[in-house]
């Protein structure tokens, strides 16, 4: 519950008497949402890292590096505000309604962290560990290959290590696309959402990027505006 308690006393001098549905203060709406979305989370990657056992030692490590991480922190401010304005539009069901989407929204915050910690060279995410560092811990390797510099590994370790890196965030991707499609409302809207949280928004995560690639390296920029 850290950070939750900041942010709620600024809620509550910044919207007064706003409130959401209910009749509740936003913090204690916004707390109510955070325990329900830390739950199904809980329970939905306890199923996927299940499953993913039986793809041996190595793939059981990187489930459950990424469940450590998703579940180590994180305000939830996302689903909050998602199942904030679902209500506010008229939305029945409240938060369980909405819920797949919320863990979908934290997956995919756990595909950025992952990608991002890797780029950067960032050893530490949430106070522990980031997923980089937790995949040469165990694959071995010293630091990232963009923190290296090209060619992108040195050794087999390192080698093992950068890319179980890039394939934990894209096995977090892939399962926050499985959350969204666990909805049962409005399958329509539903399409336009993945519509524009995946190809939209993965072009834009993209380009941004790798205009951070270009600042810190100096990489003569190769992408132009209106690049699809």
């Amino acid at each position: 519950m850290s950070g939750v308690g900041t942010w709620s006393s600024v809620v509550d001098e910044t919207v007064g008497d706003v409130r959401p549905p209910g009749g509740a203060t936003f913090p204690s709406f916004a707390a109510d949402v955070r325990a329900c979305l830390d739950a199904r989370l809980t329970r939905w990657l306890d199923s996927r890292c299940e499953r993913a056992n039986a793809g041996g030692a190595d793939v059981e490590f990187i489930a459950g590096s990424l469940r450590h991480l998703i579940l180590r922190g994180g305000k939830r401010l996302r689903g909050v505000l998602l199942s904030a304005a679902y209500e506010a539009c008229g939305g029945e069901g409240g938060v369980e309604a909405v819920g797949p989407a919320g863990v979908a929204l934290e997956l995919l915050q756990a595909y950025l962290l992952a990608h991002d910690d890797w780029m950067d060279g960032d050893d530490v995410r949430r106070g522990g560990p980031s997923l980089p560092a937790m995949m040469r811990a165990r694959f071995g390797g010293e630091s990232s290959a963009l923190e290296r510099g090209f060619p992108p590994s040195t050794t087999r370790g390192q080698h093992r290590s950068d890319a179980a890196s890039v394939l934990a965030g894209d096995l977090a991707a892939a399962w926050a696309l499985g959350s969204m499609l666990e909805l049962t409302i409005g399958p329509a809207r539903v399409t336009l959402a993945l519509k524009e949280r995946g190809a939209r928004g993965g072009r834009r995560r993209a380009k941004g990027k790798w205009s951070t690639c270009v600042l810190r390296r100096r990489i003569a920029p190769t992408w132009r505006r209106g690049t699809p």
